[in-house]
């Protein structure tokens, strides 16, 4: 890792070895069996901010650079729509602006906004379902009902809540190259979309930063690798920790959201996600990728896949945030790797069941 340079100092991270060995020999599997683009896996200490563990493919050799084509570390240079990990924060915009009900139900499958159609993933939907279900199983009618409920009741509250979470802003994390990401919600097509993270970029490290609010009862913190900086005297310069960054949402809200990620996990439409020996909350997403002749990229590939999980589900220590571009294997042999990953850090840990 790379970080800004102090002329005579000594700089110690956080990154803790083994952790960083786990999601390294994950790459590498990942590397094996399957052809991508890029991916990047990233365990941030839930309690502090604190990123123990990180690494992405492809990656170089540090000592001679040997496969180094180009500076951009993708914890914080790699700007990308998201997907619908970020139904994680529109549902909880709904829930804090007091326009959420979970019982309440909508007619999944399709919906028209500003003249066009979006889709659920698989098209058709599930006939009637209420919102909490819409959320285990990632319906983009779901989050775009709630986004235009949202701006029915005040304008601009869906990128404000955005906003707050650090979306479109740089952390200020002590690496260099950070991006900001961007967000577009000012046409009501925007804001459906944005719903489940289409036509807005975040980055790596954005996401882990959003995510510290569901392990600090709503307070977020920023991410931090530099543990201390050492000068030539062994006086320490700089020093990080724990900071947090104001309270976002409430606790009400932060145990509604959470228990809805438990149920992605285990009472949604898959069991692929779920780790032998510890309990997980979670969250995929499946976003396309934008073409530069306009629109998306067509076929089976062009997507970036993603997952936010946070463990033990019963008292976090982890928040786990992985991404990979253009995988061939699709969501089955992307989530084995990630369980597999967390199954590793969990014996570490000795946080197992």
């Amino acid at each position: 890792y790379t970080v800004e340079p102090v002329s005579g100092s000594d700089i110690y991270l956080t990154l803790d070895s083994q952790i960083q060995l786990i999601l390294e020999d994950a790459l590498n599997t990942l590397e094996q069996n399957n052809e991508f683009t890029w991916a990047t896996f990233t365990v941030m200490d839930a309690k502090t901010g604190a990123i123990v563990g990180s690494a992405s493919s492809p990656d170089f050799n540090p000592n001679t650079l040997e496969g180094l084509t180009n500076y951009v570390n993708p914890l914080v240079g790699y700007t990308y729509e998201p997907g619908s990990t970020m139904k994680i924060f529109s549902w909880l915009a709904a829930m804090e602006n007091g326009v959420y009900d979970g019982e309440e139900e909508f007619a999944s499958g399709s919906i028209e906004v500003a003249g066009a159609t979006i889709y659920d993933f698989n098209n058709a939907g599930w006939g009637m379902i209420n919102y909490d279900t819409g959320f285990a199983y990632s319906s983009n009618v779901g989050a775009t009902n709630l986004a235009l409920k949202l701006e029915e009741k005040e304008k601009g509250k869906l990128k404000e809540f955005y906003e707050s979470l650090g979306f479109g802003s740089k952390t200020g994390i002590e690496l260099p190259g950070e991006e900001s990401g961007i967000l577009r919600l000012t046409y009501e097509s925007e804001i459906a979309t944005a719903s489940f993270g289409q036509g807005i970029t975040t980055t790596p490290i954005q996401n882990l930063q959003a995510l510290s609010i569901l392990t600090n009862d709503g307070i977020m913190l920023k991410p931090y690798i530099v543990d201390k900086i050492v000068d030539e005297e062994g006086n320490i310069t700089y020093e990080g920790g724990r900071k947090e960054l104001g309270r976002k949402v409430s606790s009400e809200s932060v145990k509604k959201i959470y228990s809805l990620m438990y149920d992605v996990v285990y009472n949604g439409l898959s069991t692929v996600w779920q780790p032998n020996n510890v309990t997980l909350a979670g969250k995929t997403g499946t976003a396309q990728i934008a073409s530069p002749n306009g629109g998306y990229l067509t076929g089976s590939t062009n997507y970036i896949r993603s997952f936010a999980g946070i463990f033990p589900y019963e008292d976090p220590e982890y928040i786990f945030y992985v991404s990979v571009k253009q995988i061939d294997g699709g969501a089955s042999a992307f989530a084995s790797v990630v369980t597999d990953d967390i199954e590793s850090i969990a014996n570490y840990a000795n946080i197992t069941n």
